[in-house]
Parts: C-alpha cells; structure tokens; sequence
C-alpha cells in the first residue's frame, strides 16, 4: 500500500543576482558563536535557510542549469557527473552551522522517487543532508564524499560513491535488493487475541536498518469502541526496537484490523486484533 503525498506550495523562486538577501558580509559570519546563540547567528541561518530553499526548488523544478550558480566552483563538475534528487516537495529539518560560521550542514525531508533493483521506481520521504560553505561571502553548496557515503540505508562503500549511477535518484544505484531492504523492519506478530477488560498485549516492531524509521498509525474506517491502541514512540532509530500496546475494554467484543506504516519504506503492517 503506498502514500499518497500533496503537492507543496511552490515557493518563490529569487533572482540570484538581484536578492541582497543572498549576500553575506565575510566579516559577518564571524559574529556566530555556537555555544552563545545571537541575533547575528540567527540572521547567518535565515540567509542560509533561503539559499538552500532556493536550490531545492529549483531542484524540484528541474532547472539544474540555474541551480549551477549556487554550486561551489571545486564542485561543478561533480555537481554535472552525479544524478539530481528527482524530488517533488521538501522542507527544511535542521541546520547545523560550523566553522565559526563559515560551513554548515543541512538536512530536508524530501519525497522523492528512488529507483530500486528489483522493485523500479518507487516513492519514498527521504532524509537528505548537504554541505554548504561561503565563499565571497554567498552561502554556496558543495560535495562532502564523506557525507555522500550515508544514505538512510546505510552507508556506503568508497567504490560505491565513486561510481555515480545512469538514473534520477538520490541514492546510487548500488543497493541491495527491494526484498532484502524491507525484511529488515519486521514485526514479532501480526494477530493479537485480548482478553476483554484484562492486561495490555504489545507487538513489537524492530529496525535492523542503518538508518531510523518513522511509525504512524492508519486510523480505521469505523472507530473502535472499547479500543486503546498506543504507539512507544513514533520513531526507531537503527537497530532499535519499538512496542505497539493494545488493550481491550471489559465487556466491549472487538474484531478490527489495526494498521501501522513505516516508512520511508512505505510498508504497512496489518495486524488483526479481537477479543475471546
């Protein structure tokens, strides 16, 4: 069963020569300090923070040509060797800035479409991170290999980064199989059998990726009355564990199907419950 994902707004797209904006002072960039927090640190990430939307739409536009402008010029050609992210939406998750200002690390959520051996193209939200560094003052984006190894599943071989793939695709093509991926988010049991008015039963979900997941619940057509359903947390990280809890209430008799997706994986897991 896969999602279905709204088209985002589209945000505006600024001239690069004409927003002031996008401009930063070299001695600004010195006023940042990590541990004390200032208005000038704050204004450093808004600028940046509009750069990079600015980049990603117009990677969502596909105007790879204009996006050049943006790249760091010890990175133009890897910028043209590697695949693009064939994404349709993204927003920003975080911004780690370093280097007394003058480097930062970004990371957007981004649904994007993925090839994957043995499955073709699939959808997928994606965590995805760049580097950015000043130059002349302008926030620019440019190639970290060492960051280019982690993916979300997994990281990757030296060979593998080095060896860009032919499609679209935010992950190089060197992955394993679409069955071996998924068999490693399983679920301990897939029916549970309460006992009305008596103690909770739990499933178990486990992460074996190298990468975390994200659980959401998949409210059922009809409510159930008499039902308590609670998820342990939300988000596994890798190699983690997460309980679902279900508990029935006394003299309510309960049939459903009660479904949990994980993604970026876009599975879902169907688990039956009643009552005896």
């Amino acid at each position: 069963m896969g999602r279905t994902f709204n088209r985002m707004p589209v945000f505006r797209v600024y001239h690069l020569d004409m927003d002031r904006r996008l401009l930063l002072l070299p001695g600004y960039a010195a006023l940042v300090c990590a541990q004390q927090p200032s208005p000038a640190a704050a204004e450093i990430e808004g600028v940046l923070r509009d750069r990079v939307r600015v980049f990603y739409q117009l990677m969502v536009d596909k105007a790879y040509r204009r996006a050049e402008a943006m790249v760091a010029e010890e990175s133009k050609d890897a910028y043209y060797d590697r695949p693009k992210p064939d994404i349709t939406m993204f927003r920003i998750i975080s911004v780690e800035i370093s280097d007394a200002g003058r480097r930062a690390k970004v990371t957007i959520r981004a649904n994007a479409r993925v090839l994957i051996p043995g499955a073709g193209s699939q959808q997928f939200e994606l965590p995805l991170i760049s580097s950015w560094k000043l130059e002349s003052g302008v926030w620019m984006w440019f190639l970290d290999r060492d960051l280019l190894r982690q993916t979300p599943l997994g990281k990757l071989s030296q060979e593998q980064v080095s060896r860009p793939s032919s499609g679209r695709s935010t992950i190089p093509s060197q992955l394993p199989d679409a069955k071996s991926v998924l068999n490693k988010v399983t679920i301990d049991r897939t029916a549970v059998i309460l006992q009305s008015g008596g103690p909770d039963q739990t499933v178990v979900i486990s992460n074996n990726l190298e990468g975390s997941v994200d659980l959401s619940m998949q409210a059922p057509a009809i409510p159930v009355k008499g039902l308590t359903v609670e998820l342990e947390k939300s988000t596994i990280s890798a190699g983690g564990k997460g309980e679902i809890r279900f508990k029935a209430a006394e003299g309510v008799p309960i049939s459903t199907v009660v479904r949990v997706s994980v993604e970026p994986l876009n599975i879902v897991f169907e688990i039956r419950v009643q009552t005896h």
